[in-house]
């Protein structure tokens, strides 16, 4: 089972738990991110845009935690109701080393995308007892 690095920031003080049923239009906005910085400011950019981003969640699980892509994923923190930044745990066991998207990419994808729906259905507690829907994007699905 992967253990995740849950960056909490301190702006935000909601406790979605409990806070989640007064945001009118609450939904969690969860995305897994690669190394393609150009792609995720393209998704916050188009995220930032969206009417009624001030009630969403955003859920952003980085496979590569470069400086840039970090602090662009906080900086939502200015348009979003909360930010969650996790980083899967590359499991180079499995799939070679990190440098690349080991032997078979296809499989490397699929980890992190299971990744990340198990921290938003088991793990993250402010998504506990939720039973709604949630938005899923890869950040090189922009428009």
């Amino acid at each position: 089972k992967h253990a995740p690095v849950l960056q909490r920031e301190s702006k935000i003080t909601y406790d979605f738990a409990a806070q989640r049923s007064s945001l009118a239009g609450f939904v969690p906005v969860a995305m897994y991110v690669y190394n393609r910085p150009h792609y995720l400011e393209q998704v916050l950019t188009n995220l930032k845009r969206a009417r009624g981003v001030g009630s969403v969640l955003l859920v952003v699980s980085l496979d590569a935690a470069r400086e840039e892509m970090v602090q662009a994923v906080l900086e939502a923190r200015e348009f979003v109701a909360g930010v969650r930044l996790l980083f899967h745990p590359y499991p180079e066991k499995m799939f070679g080393p990190a440098g690349g998207r080991g032997a078979d990419g296809v499989l490397v994808v699929k980890d992190h995308w299971r990744f990340l729906v198990r921290q938003l259905w088991e793990e993250l507690p402010d998504l506990r007892g939720y039973d709604g829907e949630v938005l899923m994007l890869e950040e090189d699905h922009a428009p």
